[in-house]
C-alpha cells in the first residue's frame, strides 16, 4: 500500500537532501484482500493408487555439491552475484563422459519501469549487479517452493563485511514425475499402448529481490535436455491514483503507463530481461555456433508438389549480437556445433537453442537506463571465451553510465568459428499488468531448452527401461 507521490533525492555520502518532489495527495489504496488471511489449507496432491514409482531414488550427492542422476554429472556452487554457478556437465553416453557445458549462470537481471513520474522514471535496476542474486536468495520452504522429498542444501555465502553468513535451504534438488509420456504409442492391432513415463530433475533456488520473488531452475531430462526457465511472483509494483475504476474522470490521465489492478491501484508496466552466461562444450571447447533457416521453393518437376521447404546452414565468424536476417524471420535454428566430432550417422554433434518467442529491448540506446544494459536488445550474443568476461554488463554495472559488458567484450570482433565460446542468451518479456496480478502475482514461467542435435546415436533416455505399459 504505497504513500505515492513523495520522493526525496538526497546526497548518499553527506546525507543532504538535495530535492523533494511532493505532488497531490491521493488516498491509499485499500488493503487487498486473500493473501496473507486465513484461507482454507489447499488440500495436498496424492498418487492415485497403482501409481508407479519407477526412476524415483536416482540421485546421488557428494561434496559441496557434487550431482550425479541417471546419466548426468556436474557441480553446483552457490554465488553471491550469480545465484547458483553449474559447471563441469557432462551425460555418460555409453560409458563415455561426454562435455555439453563448462558453466551456465544467470549472469544480470534488467528491470526497467515504463512511467516518467519522477518518482517512477529512475526505477531501472540491474538485479544481480546491484543487489545478486545470491545474496538475496529465500529459504526455501518443504512442500511450497519445493516438494517436501527434495534435498535442501544450505549454502554458505560471503557478506559485506568481509565475512559469510548461512543461508538455511538455499537450494534444493528433486527429481520428479511430470505426468506426461516420455514417448508412447498406440497399437491399433494389439489394441495396446507402449510407453515410458517421463521424468526430470529440476535444481532450484528462488532469490527475493525487493518485491519480486524469482523461482530459477535448472531442469535435466533423460533425453539429454537441458531446461533454463524463470518463474516471476511476489508483487507488482503499485502506485495510488485517484481513478476507482475505468468510468473514473481520471481513469485514462491514471493508466497511460499501466493498468488498474485493483481500485485506486495501478501497477506500471515494465519489462524482465534475464541473461543467461551459457560456457556451452559441446563434445569439448572447440564449437562453432550455426543458424539452419528454412528456405521456401519450387518443388522438382517431377513432383506433384508446387512448393516446398528446405534448411540452409549459415555459421556466424565474428563475436557480437545474433541478428535475425530476412529469411530467418520464417525460423530458424541456432545450434552450437562441434565440427570436429562426429555420431555414427558421420553427423556433427550439437546443442539446439530451442528458445521460446522472447522481448527485446526497444528503449532508446541513450536512455540512461538502457545504455547500460545494452544486452537486453538482443535475444543472443556469441563472444570467444576469456575468463574476466563473466557479466553481461559489465563487472560494476551500479551508477556506471555505459556498459562495460557485451557491446565491449565483442568490440574486437575476434573470430567464433571453431574457438572456444560463450553463448548469452536474454530471456526477456513485458510485463503489462492486469487485474489478475493482485493483490499477488501468479508465478508466470519462461524457458529455454538446450536439446541435443545430432549429439547422440539415438534417444539415450531409452537406456533406461522402465518396462512396457498395457
Amino acid at each position: 500500500r504505497p504513500i505515492e507521490g513523495i520522493l526525496g533525492v538526497v546526497d548518499a555520502e553527506t546525507g543532504e537532501v538535495l530535492q523533494v518532489f511532493d505532488r497531490d495527495v491521493v488516498a491509499l489504496p485499500p488493503t487487498p484482500l486473500g493473501y496473507g488471511k486465513n484461507l482454507p489449507r489447499q488440500k495436498p496432491a496424492i498418487a492415485r493408487v497403482g501409481f508407479s514409482t519407477e526412476g524415483v531414488g536416482n540421485l546421488k550427492l557428494s561434496g559441496n555439491v557434487n550431482v550425479d542422476w541417471l546419466n548426468w554429472r556436474f557441480h553446483v556452487r552457490p554465488d553471491k552475484r550469480a545465484g547458483l554457478i553449474l559447471s563441469l556437465v557432462r551425460f555418460n553416453d555409453n560409458n563415455t563422459w561426454r562435455d555439453m557445458a563448462y558453466q551456465m549462470n544467470v549472469s544480470e537481471m534488467f528491470v526497467p519501469y515504463m512511467d516518467p513520474d519522477p518518482s517512477w522514471s529512475y526505477r531501472a535496476f540491474m538485479d544481480a549487479g546491484e543487489f545478486g542474486l545470491g545474496y538475496l536468495l529465500s529459504a526455501l520452504r518443504p512442500g511450497v517452493d519445493c516438494p517436501e522429498t527434495a534435498a535442501f542444501i544450505d549454502v554458505t555465502l560471503p557478506n559485506d563485511g568481509g565475512g559469510t553468513y548461512v543461508r538455511e535451504r538455499g537450494l534444493c534438488i528433486f527429481e520428479r514425475p511430470t505426468g506426461d509420456p516420455a514417448w508412447r504409442h498406440y497399437s491399433q492391432g494389439r489394441k495396446i499402448v507402449q510407453g515410458q513415463p517421463q521424468i526430470e530433475l529440476v535444481v532450484r533456488h528462488i532469490p527475493t529481490l525487493g518485491n519480486y520473488d524469482y523461482v530459477i531452475d535448472y531442469v535435466f531430462s533423460p533425453q539429454g535436455n537441458i531446461k533454463l526457465r524463470v518463474g516471476a511472483t511476489g508483487f507488482d509494483a503499485i502506485k495510488s491514483v485517484a481513478a476507482r475504476d475505468m468510468d473514473s474522470p481520471t481513469a485514462k490521465q491514471d493508466t497511460a503507463y499501466g493498468n488498474l489492478i485493483a481500485p485506486y491501484t495501478v501497477a506500471p508496466n515494465h519489462d524482465h530481461y534475464f541473461n543467461f552466461r551459457l560456457d556451452l562444450d559441446v563434445d569439448g571447447e572447440k564449437n562453432t555456433l550455426t543458424r539452419d533457416v528454412f528456405v521456401a521453393g519450387e518443388a522438382p518437376n517431377a513432383a506433384p508438389r508446387k512448393s516446398l521447404w528446405t534448411t540452409k546452414t549459415q555459421r556466424f565468424l565474428k563475436e557480437g549480437p545474433v541478428v535475425s536476417d530476412h529469411a530467418a524471420m520464417s525460423g530458424q535454428i541456432l545450434r552450437v556445433v562441434n565440427p570436429t566430432t562426429k555420431n555414427a550417422l558421420k553427423q556433427n554433434p550439437s546443442l539446439w537453442l530451442n528458445a521460446h518467442h522472447d522481448a527485446q529491448s526497444i528503449l532508446d540506446a541513450e536512455d540512461p537506463p538502457q545504455a547500460r544494459a545494452q544486452f537486453s536488445t538482443s535475444q543472443f550474443w556469441v563472444t570467444r571465451y576469456k575468463p574476466d568476461e563473466l557479466w553481461a554488463a559489465g563487472a560494476y554495472p551500479n551508477l556506471n553510465p555505459k556498459d562495460e559488458g557485451l557491446p565491449q567484450y565483442v568490440a574486437d570482433n575476434e573470430d567464433v568459428a571453431g574457438q572456444d565460446l560463450v553463448v548469452w542468451y536474454t530471456m526477456g518479456f513485458r510485463h503489462v499488468t492486469r487485474p489478475e496480478d493482485f493483490p499477488i502475482l501468479p508465478t508466470f514461467w519462461h524457458e529455454l531448452t538446450l536439446r541435443p542435435a545430432f549429439f547422440f546415436d539415438m534417444d539415450p533416455s531409452m537406456t533406461f527401461n522402465s518396462g512396457v505399459r498395457e
